[in-house]
């Protein structure tokens, strides 16, 4: 319940109220039940919100609220869709396994942030979408501050990383499949089955 004046006489009254309790008068002021805004016995809306005080068309009940209510499920959508696509959501697989990739050698590295994209070439394989070989020719600062040079292998099975290695690691050929992977295109150099990847493109994914 909330107290309104009298028009007449000047005394708090309920806005439940017909009529003054102390002079009679008819009370015409009353308040709004969603805001509290005073209103008049002869207003079907609330001025101030929107709602529907008496005999209303429902479109018209909670305007304002509405338009809170929707301004705010547009802001969550907008906030969902830039998290999909932030986080990868939609990525093509290809592009979501070169990411994965680079975030795999940038764990290996003493300053991540400082990785440096010179070549990346990928080896999908032809049977199984879900397999692939990342390639990298990087460099990265090393404990003097400068920048020393590296090729990395990725390997990815069933759309997972199952090794990596780099030029380093390339004498565990026998237990990492990337370290062997490495040591062979180090041999004998890459085939036309390698597709090349723009630097640009690649250095987006760095993080």
């Amino acid at each position: 319940m909330a107290l309104v004046k009298c028009e007449n006489c000047g005394h708090d009254v309920s806005d439940k109220a017909i009529k003054c309790p102390h002079c009679q008068t008819v009370v015409s002021q009353k308040v709004c039940p969603e805001c509290g805004h005073p209103t008049t016995s002869d207003e079907n809306v609330c001025s101030n919100c929107g709602f529907c005080l008496i005999n209303c068309d429902y479109t018209f009940k909670n305007k304002k609220r509405n338009i809170f209510l929707i301004a705010g499920a547009i802001v969550c959508v907008t906030a969902l869709i830039l998290l999909l696509i932030t986080s990868g959501a939609f990525m093509s697989k290809q592009d979501r396994f070169i990411s994965m990739s680079v975030e795999e050698v940038q764990s290996k590295l003493l300053d991540p942030s400082s990785m440096l994209i010179y070549d990346c070439k990928i080896y999908p394989d032809e049977e199984d979408e879900n397999e692939m070989l990342v390639y990298f020719y990087i460099g990265a600062k090393n404990k003097a501050g400068g920048y020393t040079d590296d090729e990395y292998m990725v390997k990815i099975v069933d759309g997972e990383i199952q090794s990596s290695a780099s030029s380093d690691d390339v004498d565990d050929f026998l237990s990492n499949d990337a370290a062997a992977e490495l040591m062979f295109i180090k041999s004998v150099g890459m085939g036309d089955h390698w597709q090349t990847i723009e630097v640009d493109k690649v250095e987006k994914m760095i993080k």
